[in-house]
């Protein structure tokens, strides 16, 4: 069995509607931030805005965390954000 994963690399349309817009744009504003508070120079911070950016289309969103931590042996994950952040942290509980 032939297993393939699609992604929609860019948003249109409906698609870029409700939650999904507003986390991108959330993430372009903390990705700003960010470099802004590195301090570099006008080349490195258009470099690094640039990979970040592109970096930001194959980001998995909180809500995609929690479904895969759904799924998983897991079943639970406790998912904080912060700026360009994202930490996930996954407990499994013990059968008795």
């Amino acid at each position: 069995m032939q297993m393939t994963e699609n992604r929609r690399w860019r948003f249109k349309g409906p698609e870029m509607e409700g939650p999904v817009a507003r986390w991108y744009a959330r993430v372009h504003a903390d990705i700003e931030t960010e470099v802004i508070g590195m301090g570099l120079g006008g080349f490195s911070s258009f470099t690094t805005k640039a990979t970040l950016e592109i970096l930001k289309r194959r980001a998995y969103t909180p809500g995609r965390f929690a479904s895969l931590a759904a799924v998983s042996p897991f079943h639970t994950a406790a998912i904080t954000t912060e700026g360009i952040g994202l930490e996930v942290r996954l407990k499994k509980e013990l059968s008795q």
